[in-house]
């Protein structure tokens, strides 16, 4: 994957998003180059959801559609290049 070769040369990678790639450990995007995860991992919206940070669940929000999320997601990507704002780095 791309956050793999990225990581490779020397970039700072991380992962803002809904992921609906599930929860299981195989497909965690930790194992897949990335350096930090902040989002959702369900592929079934139809479950309650959680967000997680990294491997761990930061907050159990159940399922809404209200936009609720977005400023969250948003402010986690602006952490995220705050904090390797003088590295080179990749951010999905």
């Amino acid at each position: 994957m791309v956050p793999e070769l990225l990581k490779q040369a020397g970039y700072a990678t991380g992962i803002v998003v809904k992921w609906h790639w599930g929860e299981w450990e195989k497909f965690n995007p930790l194992n897949h180059g990335f350096d930090s995860f902040y989002g959702f991992m369900e592929f079934d919206d139809s479950r309650s959801t959680a967000i997680y940070r990294n491997k761990t669940t930061i907050e159990n929000v159940g399922r809404k559609t209200d936009g609720t999320h977005s400023p969250k997601l948003l402010a986690a990507g602006i952490a995220f290049i705050t904090a390797n704002k003088d590295q080179p780095f990749f951010l999905y």
